[in-house]
């Protein structure tokens, strides 16, 4: 029930970390990693990072043992360790075992790494809405119909 906004970062801004190898680059978008610090506010703790790799590339991720992890592969083939071979498109969820995420790639590619710590709260849902209770979705359901939810200005 906070307030939106809008932060805006420029290339610069955005911390960017190289594999061992060289051959893959990982924009940090948010969180901490290997004593980089993303700009980016965030509500809770978050370690989201887009990588690109050239063919051959191949890192471990290591990621904190009380994160959720979820990796989406927007494009190319890569092999992740204890699972194998993930075409563009996909998304994996991990388990919570271990603490690293080894990956290599059979081609150039992108992927995207979604992690972050669990928020131990009631989550409730209705279509596009996600609140803690009915009661803040009917609220939400309310304040967007109302137009309370920002507008689109047409610039011409």
């Amino acid at each position: 029930m906070k307030e939106p906004f809008y932060r805006h970062l420029s290339k610069s801004d955005i911390p960017v970390l190289v594999s061992e190898d060289q051959k893959i680059t990982n924009k940090l978008i948010a969180g901490e990693y290997k004593g980089k610090k993303s700009m980016l506010p965030t509500e809770s703790d978050l370690l989201i990072i887009w990588g690109k790799s050239k063919k051959n590339g191949e890192q471990f991720i290591n990621i904190p043992s009380e994160f959720n992890t979820m990796l989406y592969l927007i494009k190319g083939s890569m092999r992740v360790k204890g699972y194998g071979l993930v075409d563009a498109e996909n998304l994996l969820v991990f388990e919570k075992e271990g603490n690293a995420i080894e990956i290599s790639f059979y081609e150039n590619s992108q992927f995207l790494l979604l992690s972050g710590a669990a928020i131990h709260e009631k989550v409730s849902q209705s279509g596009s809405f996600v609140m803690n209770s009915q009661t803040e979705i009917l609220e939400a359901m309310r304040d967007y119909q109302m137009g309370k939810m920002g507008v689109l200005i047409e610039e011409k």
